[in-house]
Order: structure tokens, then C-alpha cells, then sequence
């Protein structure tokens, strides 16, 4: 079961539209080292109308929860202006709030980020990332055919700031190899081979697919845009987080493990 299965509405609940989670234990494709994906398509029997409804209402429904604005989730990724004065206001990526035409159709970018922790803040960062575009138009017979394909999925540079190639930077970074399998020594060979990506090499995918048919897809999905440094007034209308479509307001937040 992916990790969406538990939030999607009937009309795409039999897809598989989202990347997973995994154990990588090797170097993984990156934008200069990846090979050309022919995009999978997949026949819907729904209306456009009937999809584009859902998926805007699973997004209203993310953005109406009560701890949407929170500081600790959304609340600053949607200000207008930068709320994180402490980075160079060039390393984040603001998505436009007026994007441009993607015709008759509704697109999912669903994000997974690994990441590793700094063990004096608890401050995270990426290693991995994996994006997926999955976009949906009209077919004859009134249905639907969604279109699915890998924007990106390799390792990602977690920032110099991080010292992360420094022989004694395991006693200053966690890196959950238990979770993801990546360390120092992934990212290092990544990095000789020259595939290691930056934080910019995700941003410039993601803001390539933005345009006004896309919806910003994961599970708790601010922390992976905190850490690829997304932001901006849009995802207002443009997050579907499954971890906020299923927290109640007596019930602690669920985890992905706890929804498949």
C-alpha cells in the first residue's frame, strides 16, 4: 500500500501515484546520471471534473486543519515574506502564486525526502530526495488517463554548512542510516563520481512542473519542503499532507507507518 492509499479519494484510490519509502543502500540516479523514464500511463473511468474536485478538496481540507499555520508546520512555509531570516534569502525557492497555464488537467507532485539530523539544534537536512509528476487529462469516453513520471530521485547534497565530509562529522550529524541506509560514505562516493545533487538541482525540477494545474503531495509534508527550502502563499491552496487529513483533535498526529 503506498503512503497515500489511506487519504485518496474513490475515484484514483486503485492507482499507485506516489514514491515510497525506502532503504537505499547504494548510489542512486541523480540529474546528470539518470537514464530517460518513459512515463507510465495509467486509464482512470472518472470525469476530469469528478478528479479535480477530489483532489481540491483533499487540499482544502490539509490547509483547514487547525494546525495547518502552526509555527511547526506551515505557518511560516506560507508567509509572504521569508520568515527564516537566518538563510540567504537565495537559497529558498518561492513558488509562484500566480503560476502559469497547464491546460485541462491536475497534476500531482508527490515529494519523499530522507534526511539526516544535526545533533546540536535537531535542525534536518536532505540526503535523498524523490519527486513524482502525475498528471491527468481528459480521454475519449468522458474518463481520464493519468500520466506518471520521476522529475527526480538520487541523493542530495545535505550543505556544506553541515561539514559533512569531514572525518568526525558523524559525531556531529545523526544520519538515520536505520531508516534510509545512507551515510557519509554514500554521499561521499556520490559526491567524487559527481553525482551528488544540491538542494538547487531539486528546486529548479519542481518549479519547472509548477504550473496552476499542481498540487504539492506527501506526508507530513512541511518538513520536506523546510528541508529542500520551498515555500510560499500558494501552498495555501496547493498541499494535500496526508499526516493532516488524518489527525483528529484527540488522536497525537499519525505517522506513516500507523496509515498503511
Amino acid at each position: 500500500m503506498s503512503r497515500l492509499d489511506a487519504a485518496r479519494p474513490s475515484s484514483i484510490m486503485s492507482q499507485e501515484l506516489t514514491p515510497s519509502k525506502r532503504r537505499r543502500t547504494t548510489s542512486a540516479e541523480t540529474p546528470a546520471t539518470s537514464a530517460a523514464h518513459a512515463p507510465t500511463v495509467m486509464p482512470l473511468r472518472v470525469s476530469l471534473a469528478r478528479l479535480a474536485a477530489d483532489v481540491g478538496g483533499m487540499a482544502a481540507a490539509t490547509s483547514r486543519h487547525g494546525k495547518f499555520l502552526s509555527p511547526e508546520l506551515y505557518g511560516p512555509l506560507v508567509a509572504d515574506e521569508s520568515p527564516f531570516p537566518e538563510s540567504p534569502a537565495g537559497d529558498w525557492c518561492a513558488l509562484d502564486a500566480a503560476p502559469p497555464s497547464g491546460g485541462d488537467a491536475v497534476t500531482w507532485l508527490a515529494l519523499d525526502v530522507e534526511m539526516c539530523e544535526r545533533r546540536s539544534d535537531g535542525a534536518r537536512f536532505p540526503v535523498s530526495c524523490c519527486v513524482t509528476r502525475t498528471r491527468w487529462e481528459a480521454v475519449s469516453g468522458g474518463h481520464v488517463a493519468a500520466r506518471r513520471e520521476t522529475l527526480f530521485d538520487g541523493l542530495v547534497n545535505p550543505g556544506t554548512e553541515l561539514r559533512w565530509c569531514e572525518a568526525d562529522a558523524d559525531a556531529r550529524i545523526d544520519w538515520k542510516a536505520d531508516v534510509h541506509g545512507l551515510g557519509r560514505e554514500e554521499h561521499a562516493a556520490a559526491l567524487d563520481e559527481g553525482g551528488l545533487a544540491s538542494v538547487q538541482d531539486v528546486q529548479r525540477r519542481l518549479r519547472l512542473a509548477w504550473d496552476d494545474t499542481a498540487f504539492l503531495v506527501g506526508h507530513k509534508l512541511s518538513a520536506d519542503l523546510r528541508a529542500l527550502r520551498v515555500r510560499g502563499p500558494a501552498l495555501r491552496r496547493r498541499a494535500i499532507d496526508t499526516m493532516l487529513l488524518h489527525w483528529g483533535p484527540r488522536r497525537a498526529a499519525p505517522g506513516l507507518r500507523a496509515l498503511l
